[in-house]
């Protein structure tokens, strides 16, 4: 994943920003006073030594008051740039932390100053500027001090500023703001965020802008879906119709502690073509779709659809869908679906109208029911498809606003093993607490 942010920044100030290299996949901005309740310098210290997992606020010789600007490098590696006020300041800085053991300084390289915190982060300290890269196992030292020598040294024509990504995140207002390729996300979120971009798009080609907040533990992301190369972008913006106003009937799905559940409102007609293009979403369907005819079920739907996921991995995929739906017509081919089941599995009567198939190694629990308007209800597990069709609103999030949106997607950060997403929660959790979950919307 990618990040790292520039906003607002006057030619005299900037320096700190030429430090970040113009390849960065993705940026985010934070502004300490506008997102935190504590505007004075120990809170603002705190927050930012969090990332260095320093736990000492001291006078550092940091100019917080500026933003603190976070990225991740083409080959994965992450950075975060602040300005520096003192560079005598924060050289004392430094020497204090090596005496109590929490860094050890190294050799100067090209009038910069240089350290190691936690045996795998990499300081790197200039008039302008300091920044941290990492994490680094220790036969890439060298290496990485080298490339960040160069970051220190290297001008505005070589940084990312006046870069297509620079560009668009500083027209972004916002406390924490970001750019990212889809690729810098969490595995289990791409397939969302690039839904509707053409099918031999990759994920480096899509891109993410949006304005983030913290709010019920939770990451919220309010992000436009975009891409630098036109006819990407235009299949992008096109798909945009395909998705209206959630009504918000599968609200209370989101409070089950799933992987992800994703939210839309669509007419499955149109709906169908992006599934059929996005291949992460084609292949959680596979298994099941040999038996069972989803590409009509879902050419059936008309209103609110919820998909929610447990584990994405083929030999265990554990998911669930509902979905209101504009004829339930579909219906009338169960028996032939039962004749024609491939060797090995069947499809066999569950409940009133409802049915269950299987093909040894894989279920799939679905059915039907009447009502103002009907709904398809179906899961990998019988409890989970239970779930899809007695939707109950016991628990409340504020926060997630689902009605009047055009798509949600809610994740756990708990199940993510992205590190740019775990670096990133770190580093607010002085101002918020322990993050649960991401939610992201899309404009």
């Amino acid at each position: 994943m990618s990040l790292a942010g520039i906003l607002f920044l006057s030619c005299t100030s900037a320096d700190y920003v030429h430090v970040i290299p113009e390849g960065a996949t993705a940026l985010v901005s934070v502004d300490v006073s506008a997102v935190g309740t504590e505007t004075n310098q120990s809170a603002k210290a705190n927050l930012f030594l969090s990332l260095l997992k320093v736990t000492d606020p001291m006078d550092c010789g940091l100019d917080f008051g500026k933003r603190v600007y976070l990225f991740e490098t083409a080959d994965g590696t992450l950075g975060m740039t602040a300005k520096v006020n003192s560079r005598s300041k924060a050289a004392q800085w430094l020497e204090k932390m090596e005496k109590t053991g929490k860094i050890r300084l190294l050799a100067d390289r090209k009038g910069h100053t240089f350290a190691v915190l936690n045996g795998s982060w990499l300081v790197g300290l200039s008039d302008a500027a300091l920044l941290v890269m990492g994490p680094v196992i220790s036969s890439g030292q060298a290496s990485t001090v080298s490339q960040m020598a160069k970051y220190l040294s290297q001008d505005e024509d070589h940084s990312i500023a006046g870069t297509p990504i620079f560009d668009k995140l500083d027209s972004i207002s916002s406390g924490v703001a970001m750019v990212a390729q889809a690729q810098a996300f969490p595995e289990k979120l791409i397939s969302l965020l690039t839904l509707g971009a053409p099918k031999d798009a990759d994920a480096s080609q899509v891109m993410i802008a949006a304005e983030m907040s913290v709010a019920d533990n939770s990451l919220q992301i309010r992000g436009e879906t975009f891409s630098f190369n036109k006819r990407i972008n235009d299949e992008l913006q096109k798909s945009t119709a395909v998705f209206r106003p959630i009504q918000g009937r599968y609200r209370a799905i989101a409070y089950n502690g799933h992987l992800f559940t994703l939210f839309v409102n669509t007419d499955g007609t149109q709906f169908l073509p992006l599934l059929r293009q996005n291949p992460f979403l084609q292949s959680m369907l596979l298994g099941i779709n040999t038996a069972i005819d989803m590409d009509n079920i879902i050419k059936s739907i008309d209103g609110d659809v919820a998909l929610t996921a447990d584990n994405i991995d083929e030999s265990k995929l554990s998911l669930a869908m509902g979905a209101e739906m504009s004829s339930l017509a579909f219906t009338e081919d169960v028996d032939y679906w039962k004749q024609s089941c491939p060797k090995g599995s069947s499809i066999d009567n569950w409940q009133k109208d409802s049915w269950h198939f299987t093909n040894g190694n894989q279920h799939f629990f679905f059915g039907v029911r009447q009502g103002q308007p009907s709904v398809f209800f179906g899961g990998t597990d019988a409890d989970m498809a239970t779930k899809m069709q007695n939707v109950s609103s016991d628990q409340q999030m504020d926060s997630l606003h689902v009605k009047g949106e055009k798509m949600v997607a809610v994740i756990s950060i708990a199940q993510t093993d992205n590190e740019l997403v775990k670096t990133f929660t770190s580093l607010l959790k002085p101002l918020f607490g322990q993050l649960t979950s991401i939610v992201y919307y899309r404009k």
